[in-house]
This record gives structure tokens, sequence and C-alpha cells, in this order.
């Protein structure tokens, strides 16, 4: 077995195309990574990239002892692979959304609520988090609006609709901005050619407004954020954007990336500091307002 160096040890169930960025994060991070994953490809990503590697969580134990696990498997095993590392006595950090079944993911939350969290990365993000510090500290005056658009084509899901993979982006910066989850969120889907067009609204009682709009059409990629209030507004004009746009300043923000600042939360949690904000309830949450969305969808 192999102890780790001064960071945690952290399996990281599944290596597939965005697995492979996590193992390559956590281990930048510090830690000590074992890939856990049934295929011989999945291991193989994992070793290239650094990591031990095993075919199941139990071998894995076997190279390491384990501190805590990433899930970042499809999402339809999201669930069970959380199940299994938690009913080790794992903390579990799981990538979005928690599920695609409101049923299995509240008998997770239900379970191990306490020990699962979830990776909802835009809550990370640097000019997100300037967002919601101009609207925490008043300085946009009464928050009024909040609109975004994620446009262009992107990686489509293999076992889930695309609007299960990206309405949690749109979802968490709106929680993130106004500081709970929307009462209420409506939506319509635009017929287009080579992807989704989901055109959504979510709104609080308090009375803020988030008009979002997720597309994976063919054409130019989009990712803007737009905060109006009483007294202003801010922009954040890119995924990858070095400054948030006021009326009256350009207020530069961290070129890090989310991932790695979410991971870096997650590190420190298993190293006995504050746990990730984005909790296993605030993934169900999302489950249940994409759920309801869907039941409620016009076209």
């Amino acid at each position: 077995m192999i102890a780790a160096s001064g960071g945690p040890t952290v399996a990281v169930l599944g290596c597939g195309r965005w697995g492979v960025h996590i193992v390559r994060d956590l281990l930048t991070l510090g830690c000590t990574v074992v890939v856990v994953d049934p295929t011989a490809a999945g291991r193989e990503r994992g070793e290239q990239a650094g990591a031990l590697a095993a075919p199941s969580l139990q071998q894995a134990g076997q190279l390491a002892a384990i501190d805590g696990a990433v899930v970042a498997a499809p999402t339809r095993l999201h669930v069970e692979l959380a199940f299994a590392a938690a009913d080790m006595g794992l903390p579990v950090f799981v990538e979005k959304p928690l599920s695609a079944d409101v049923l299995a993911a509240r008998r997770l939350v239900a379970a191990h609520g306490q020990r699962v969290f979830v990776m909802h990365k835009w809550h990370y993000h640097p000019g997100v988090e300037a967002l919601a510090a101009a609207v925490g500290s008043g300085r946009l005056g009464t928050l009024v609006t909040i609109q975004s658009e994620r446009l262009g084509s992107s990686v489509p899901a293999t076992d889930i609709d695309d609007e299960w993979l990206l309405a949690p982006h749109e979802l968490s910066i709106g929680r993130s901005i106004v500081g709970s989850w929307p009462q209420r969120t409506s939506g319509r889907m635009i017929e287009s050619s080579g992807g989704i067009d989901l055109v959504a609204e979510s709104s609080w009682a308090s009375g803020p407004l988030h008009r979002w709009r997720v597309c994976t059409a063919p054409g130019p990629v989009t990712r803007t954020i737009t905060v109006m209030g009483t007294r202003g507004r801010a922009v954040l004009d890119g995924a990858y954007a070095a400054h948030v746009q006021f009326d009256d300043e350009l207020l530069e923000v961290s070129a890090e990336y989310p991932l790695v600042r979410e991971l870096r939360v997650f590190r420190d949690y298993l190293l006995g500091g504050a746990p990730p904000a984005t909790t296993a309830a605030d993934g169900l949450a999302v489950v249940e307002i994409i759920a309801a969305l869907h039941s409620t969808m016009t076209t």
C-alpha cells in the first residue's frame, strides 16, 4: 500500500474525457490519486496522467488508504457510485448533475446528505463570485434581473438529454448570485437543427428574475452573465474573461479555473477544512428543478 505524501489520497471514479482533467488537477494540488475505472482504457488514461489505477474501489483501497472520492462517471452511475463510496465512510464529490432520477437523488441525500457534495463549478467561478459580491454589498442597488447565455456547440452527453448537462450551470449561477434556489422555473424549447435551444426563466419570491438560455446548435461559443440592479449593472463576458465590467470600472478577476478552485476546497476539506458549499441538498434541488421544468416545458 502506498501512503500519501502530504496531501490526501483521492479515488477518482471514472476517467473519461472529463475525469482525466480532474485527475490532472488533483495531482497538481498535491493529492495522491487512484483512478477507479472498470475499463482498461480509463485506467490507462489515469496512469498516463500520473495516477495509480484499479478496476474497483475495493482494489483501490489495496493500493492506498483512500481519504475521499470524486465521481466522474456517466450520470446514470452517479448515485450508485456515490453510495458505494459513502457506504465506506468516504466524503464524496459528485460531478453534476447529481442524478437525472429524482427518487434516486432523494435516496442518496437521505442516506448520505452530510457526506456527499456536488461539483457545481460555476459556483466557484471567480467572475460569478465577483458578481455575487457586488450584489451582496449593495453596489448594484436592489437586484432586479440576471441574464445568462450558454450558446454554441458542446460535447453531447451520452446517457442524458443535454439540458441535464447544461441547465445545472445556469441554475447554480442564479443561486450563487441571489443566494438561494428559485421558487419557480419555466421554459420552452425552441426548434433548432443540430442541438437543443432552451429558453427559461427562474424567479424568486423576493423579486429577482433570472432569464437564461442554453443552446447547443452549431454557432459561435457565447458565455455571458449580465446582472442588473436598481443602481447599475455588471457583466461577465466569457467563461475565461479577465474582468467583470461595471458601469464605472473594470474589476480584474482571477484566471484560475473553477475546476481547480472547487477541487482545492474538497482537498482542504479532506485535510480538516470547511466542507464544500455545494452540498448534496443543492444537487437535489437542481435535479428537482430540472425534472419539474421537463414536466411543464412548452415547445
